[in-house]
């Protein structure tokens, strides 16, 4: 029965897909974008040309080879310092991240929520 039901969900979904395609045959806009495709091709055959060649004599500046060249690499804004004050002795612990073995062993003897209020961010 599931193959039943597979087979008809396809072809319901062929016959919707047949119904955009006639849809889009008679529209004009893509018969004009298929003209031009077919001439563009044309053209490209008569002078032996492809289609790196054709992109290059419209737009010199263009390097198609390796598009990950021309997007500048994305960077993380630097992390805010905070300073962690135990209020118990005093001590001051200065970092940009969680990751400090001071703040480690005061999470172990404190609690992690506790240590984490006193931190106060400094402009930098």
């Amino acid at each position: 029965m599931k193959k039943l039901l597979e087979y008809n969900a396809i072809k319901r979904s062929i016959e919707d897909d047949m119904e955009r395609m006639a849809l889009l045959e008679s529209d004009p806009e893509l018969k004009r974008d298929q003209e031009f495709e077919s001439k563009l091709l044309d053209l490209m055959r008569e002078y032996n040309r492809d289609l790196n060649g054709i992109i290059s004599v419209i737009d010199p500046d263009s390097n198609r080879s390796s598009p990950l060249q021309r997007t500048e690499k994305q960077h993380r804004a630097p992390r805010q310092l905070i300073v962690y004050t135990n209020p118990h002795d005093g001590t001051k612990v200065e970092t940009k991240g969680g990751n400090h073995a001071v703040l480690k062993a005061w999470g172990k003897q404190f609690g992690k929520d506790v240590v984490k209020g006193w931190g106060k961010p400094q402009a930098q």
